[in-house]
């Protein structure tokens, strides 16, 4: 059965997004939703050994940022955060066991330099992606037209348009989505209900929704990829 999923470009996402992907057919960007502060799209996660976890997070050109769509927000670069990020990732997880072998990749795309945070996270999600052999369908939502303001609406017409048998999406899209209209169209909405068993990590307590560098860098690509596809 065809499944669609559409969700926004984030910055090195943590394993519930590599899931969505995996599990798709077509995985459809949302570059054209509203730019939101101080999400997912900018910033992530990654383990402090002492305790808690270490924000990272990507500057943005702030004029007129409210009224952008993702795909035009451009990130900012008067301060060398690529380097931060990159020392910080160091510092946390030199010596585990995989990083001399795909901490390179990384440090490429990051100091690289592109102009928009969605080429960043594009660029990002690819590398990881080819490094696991998870390969889906990837397009913008930019690419379909006339879709109606209501959000529902709009990825009824887009699940439509691509022929879906399933809809799938994480579970705070129940405060939204209209359902029926779906049922209606033979689409079935189905809702995401992912979590991944501890594994190890630096430091004591286990967190978890972390970026994907932490499982990554600590078990490699083969038990990370394990982990994704665990229901």
């Amino acid at each position: 059965m065809k499944r669609v999923v559409v969700l926004q470009p984030f910055y090195l996402p943590w394993l519930g997004v590599f899931n969505q992907i995996a599990l798709s057919d077509v995985f459809i960007f949302g570059d054209n939703f509203q730019y939101s502060r101080n999400s997912w799209i900018n910033r992530n996660r990654i383990k402090n050994p002492n305790g808690g976890f270490i924000w990272l997070t990507v500057p943005v050109k702030n004029k007129h940022l409210i009224l952008k769509k993702i795909s035009q927000v451009e990130i900012d670069y008067s301060y060398d955060w690529p380097k931060k990020h990159l020392a910080s990732i160091r510092n946390v997880y030199g010596k585990s066991p995989f990083f001399e072998e795909f901490y390179p990749g990384l440090k490429k795309i990051l100091l690289s330099r592109p102009k928009y945070i969605m080429e960043l996270n594009i660029a990002l999600l690819n590398y990881f992606l080819s490094v696991l052999y998870i390969r889906t369908t990837f397009k913008l939502r930019s690419d379909y037209d006339n879709l109606p303001d209501n959000k529902s609406g709009s990825l009824l017409k887009i699940c439509i348009k691509e022929n879906a048998e399933i809809y799938l999406t994480g579970p705070k899209a129940k405060n939204y989505l209209q359902e029926q209209t779906f049922k209606e169209n033979n689409i079935l909405v189905e809702y995401q209900n992912y979590y991944y068993k501890p594994y190890q990590q630096k430091g004591k307590e286990f967190i978890d929704k972390l970026s994907i560098v932490d499982i990554f860098f600590m078990l490699g690509p083969q038990k990370t990829k394990e982990l994704i596809y665990q229901k």
